[in-house]
């Protein structure tokens, strides 16, 4: 008798101590199959142009927009900004922190950075929409920029390595 209850202790221990390692896992399956991770995204670094006509010559011609993440930079023909801060807004939207300098800029010393703010959002693989502060307030609808072709960008980075 004492044998029978000896084994039905252990079998009720074996199946309590089950109980409780699967129930311990379970909430750590649960949330591991419904949280996917996010994946930030980050525009490709090189030079962007207005999509249209004569995309490509533009490309050549202009610096319309160039984004360096890498080297916390962004900027175009008159103006460069050097970031201070990038934030993600949204699964395919960042928000830049920024001090430019604008040689359009009227104040008594463009050359002093002003602080703004540019927002990228993210249209296809390839371009972007782009909005930006002047003197600190939105006041252009913003535009989309796509990125240059490669030829392009090879041309661009061997120019500023012989200039660096």
């Amino acid at each position: 008798m004492k044998c029978k209850m000896k084994r039905r202790r252990i079998a009720v221990q074996a199946a309590l101590a089950l109980t409780f390692l699967l129930s311990a896992s379970a909430p750590t399956f649960a949330r591991e199959g419904t949280k996917p991770a996010m994946v930030k995204w980050r525009p490709k670094d090189g030079l962007y142009a207005s999509p249209g006509a004569n995309f490509h010559d533009r490309c050549l011609d202009r610096t319309e927009v160039f984004v360096e993440l890498a080297d916390k930079s962004i900027g175009g023909d008159e103006y460069d900004c050097k970031i201070s801060k990038l934030t993600d807004t949204g699964p395919d939207a960042i928000r830049l922190e920024t001090a430019c300098t604008d040689i359009n800029r009227e104040t008594p010393r463009p050359e002093t950075p002003a602080k703004e703010i540019i927002l990228l959002k993210k249209i296809d693989e390839n371009t972007v929409f782009y909005r930006g502060t002047t003197d600190g307030k939105f006041k252009e609808a913003g535009a989309q920029f796509s990125y240059c072709p490669e030829d392009v960008q090879r041309t661009h980075i061997e120019a500023k390595k012989k200039s660096d």
